[in-house]
This record gives structure tokens, C-alpha cells and sequence, in this order.
């Protein structure tokens, strides 16, 4: 019997298709397209290779896509069934049965007390820290979360590239939290930066769900569903109330509103409540200090006492209250915390969306289809992990980090 290699090893080819080796891969991912565009990238590779011409740019930008768009459905499918080992529903997260709920480990009362103290101006600001309901949780067996939302500009036209994936369900929940008008013009990224001890892993998919549908793969394959849950978010509401739904079961699920978002809403929705900068700024700098120590019963008293000929905009002051008030539970003592050496800010998970999608795809007169961006944007984060090697060579995936 004669064995035809070119049907019986390799998969069959279609039109001008050809075979990718994994050091094609590296050198087009890898060093070319995480920083530069496809078609810088085409010239790359073909002078590398001395072959101008060689790798036409549809050709390169096609065969880019395929191979993130089978990496995402790889990932799915393993969180998929990393899930069902672990007695979780790999649509709602949720567990299938009941479970014991955890308690949060915090750190010894004795280590935050001196800190409270140390940090503390006056005795009626530390009994206000003391009052603050966020705990402080243990590093040593703590998971940080940073999750960051990235839109980049959609574009008019594309062609319609049937059979190249197919629409997935997840994502779909996740859309309709954001505006028509977003659908309509932007494509979508939810990036998550994950760190335990001294490791980190970066998550990204087009969909707040489909994205921490991988994040809880992750927990479970590393053993750490009974870890303190430490969320950084920048203040979205439906962010919050997703990871609320979607986690709350485990126990210790705590949120943390950034210190540098909290800042930030509070200079913009005091610039619309107060007549001029100047007023807005004797009113921002006590604050912000008030905020800082976690003390929201002052900082509320003190929006409330400004005088009524200072302030243009009455509904803008009631806002930044009620917003406030909201984030009652997930605003901490920043101090305390910053003494204690725990995180603050969601700044990892930025950082973690400008080398996986920003960085790439928000450039000046760059468009992009949800399918381009969300396959870029996967193997971007599987190179930020160091596991794209695998994918390449092996075509498989996994969620445990190395030891």
C-alpha cells in the first residue's frame, strides 16, 4: 500500500493555502504583529526569508486570524471542561451543587491595628478607618483580579468570513450591557490580569462572560476556589454587579474600587457640580484626603455642606453621593492598605490591556472586524503567558501555571 502524505498526514488545503511551521508563527506573531501592523509584517517576513512577495498580506492576515480564532475556541473548551471537573456550571459559573461557603483569611488584627494607628492623623479619623467594612486580606493566600474593558474602532466594511468561527453566546450576554452605539461602531475586549504570589496569567476574549468563563478555569485548575478573591475594577456598575452574580457564592469575593478611578470621578463630577476650578479644588483636596483614610461618612457630610452659591449643578453633586454610597463596600482604606503593602489599583490589568489589545489595535486610522480583533487579542495574551509555544506545537492548551 502507498501512502499519499499530502492527503493521508497533513489536513487537505484549500485554494492558496499552505502549511505554517511554528518558527512562520513565531516570527509573524511573536516579532511582528504584537507591535507592528500586517503589512509591516508582510515586509518583515519576506525580506527575512529573501522572498519578496512570497507571503501576500490577505494571505498573512487570513492564516493570523485562523490560527487565534482556533486558539479562542481551544481555551473555551478547556474552561469548558476544567468547569465540569470542578462541579461548576460552565455557563453561569456557578456550582452545580451546593457548597460550603469560604471565609475570608485575613491578615493578623495585630499587624493591621499598628498600621491603622501608624497611619492615622487623629483619634476620630482612626475610629473611622476602624469602622471601614473592607477587611484586609492575606497576601500569602490572596488571587488578584484586575479586570479593564478596551474598545477600538470597528470597521465599515468586511467581507463575510463564514465557517472562520462561529458567534458565541457568552459574548452575547455580556453586549448588552453596553450601548447600541458601541455595538455599533466599536469592537468589543474584556482583558483580566491575574496574579497569585509572584505569578501572573492575562486573559482576553470579546466578552465579559466568555472572558471570566477563563478566569474561573483558571481558579479551579490551580487549586485556589477557597483563596481570598480580590477584584480591581475601575467603577462600572454592570461590572460589578456581573462579578457580584457570578461569584458572590464563593465567600470571598471582595471588590476594590481603584484609587486612581476614585480620583478621577470625583475632579470630573465636581468640575460639573461647582462654579470654577477654584471652588472645585478647595472642595476635591479634603475629599480625596477623606476618601484616602476610607472615612465615606465625612466625605459625604462634607458634599453635603457646601454652600449652595458655590454649586452650578445640584443634580452632579447628588450623583457623585449616590455613587458614594454605592461603593460603600468597595472602598477601603487606601492608606491602611498602602502601609500594609496590598494593592490599591487595577493598574496591572491596564497594563495588561495595552500589551494585549491597546497597544496593537488603537492606533490612529485602525479599524478592525470583532473576529480580527478578539483572534489577535488570544494570542497576544497566550504570548504575555508564555504559552504560545504550546499552542503552536502541540495545538493544545491549559490553565495551570508552571511550577
Amino acid at each position: 500500500m502507498i501512502l499519499d502524505t499530502s492527503r493521508e498526514v497533513f489536513p487537505a488545503l484549500i485554494g492558496k493555502e499552505w502549511y505554517r511551521t511554528v518558527g512562520f508563527k513565531e516570527l509573524t506573531i511573536v516579532h511582528g504583529l504584537r507591535s507592528d501592523s500586517y503589512r509591516q509584517t508582510m515586509h518583515m517576513v519576506n525580506r527575512v526569508r529573501h522572498q519578496p512577495g512570497a507571503t501576500p498580506l490577505r494571505t498573512l492576515q487570513d492564516s493570523v486570524e485562523a490560527d487565534g480564532l482556533h486558539a479562542a475556541e481551544a481555551l473555551e473548551q478547556e474552561a469548558r471542561r476544567t468547569l465540569q471537573d470542578g462541579g461548576l456550571d460552565d455557563k453561569t459559573l456557578l456550582p452545580i451543587e451546593g457548597r460550603a461557603t469560604c471565609e475570608v483569611q485575613p491578615l493578623d488584627p495585630k499587624l493591621v491595628d499598628a498600621a491603622l494607628r501608624e497611619v492615622a492623623p487623629d483619634e476620630q479619623t482612626l475610629q473611622a478607618m476602624q469602622a471601614n467594612p473592607v477587611a484586609y486580606e492575606d497576601p500569602t493566600v490572596t488571587v488578584n483580579v484586575s479586570i479593564d474593558d478596551v474598545f477600538a474602532k470597528k470597521q465599515k466594511e468586511h467581507r463575510d468570513r463564514q465557517g472562520r468561527g462561529t458567534a458565541n453566546p457568552l459574548d452575547s450576554q455580556a453586549s448588552t450591557e453596553r450601548s447600541s452605539e458601541e455595538q455599533k461602531n466599536r469592537v468589543h475586549a474584556t482583558v483580566v490580569h491575574v496574579e497569585v504570589g509572584a505569578k501572573r496569567q492575562v486573559f482576553a476574549s470579546a466578552g465579559l462572560m466568555s472572558t471570566c468563563l477563563l478566569v474561573m478555569a483558571f481558579l479551579v485548575a490551580n487549586k485556589k476556589l477557597r483563596s481570598n478573591w480580590m477584584f480591581f475594577v475601575d467603577g462600572q456598575r454592570h461590572l460589578q454587579d456581573f462579578l457580584l452574580q457570578a461569584f458572590s457564592w464563593q465567600g470571598t469575593l471582595q471588590i476594590i474600587l481603584d484609587w486612581h478611578h476614585v480620583v478621577k470621578k470625583c475632579k470630573a463630577t465636581l468640575s460639573l457640580a461647582l462654579n470654577n476650578r477654584h471652588v472645585r479644588n478647595e472642595v476635591l483636596m479634603p475629599l480625596l484626603s477623606l476618601l484616602w483614610y476610607g472615612n465615606l461618612d465625612a466625605a459625604i457630610a462634607h458634599l453635603r455642606q457646601v454652600d449652595l452659591k458655590h454649586i452650578k449643578s445640584p443634580d452632579a453633586v447628588d450623583r457623585l453621593v449616590a455613587y458614594l454610597e454605592r461603593n460603600r463596600h468597595n472602598i477601603p482604606c487606601y492608606a491602611a492598605r498602602r502601609k500594609l503593602g496590598l494593592r490599591n489599583s487595577s493598574n496591572r490589568g491596564e497594563k495588561a490591556n495595552d500589551l494585549v489589545v491597546s497597544a496593537r489595535q488603537k492606533h490612529n486610522g485602525m479599524s478592525w472586524s470583532q473576529e480580527g480583533s478578539s483572534a489577535l487579542a488570544t494570542l497576544s495574551a497566550l504570548v504575555a503567558n508564555d504559552n504560545h509555544r504550546q499552542w503552536f506545537e502541540e495545538r493544545t492548551v491549559d490553565f495551570r501555571l508552571a511550577a
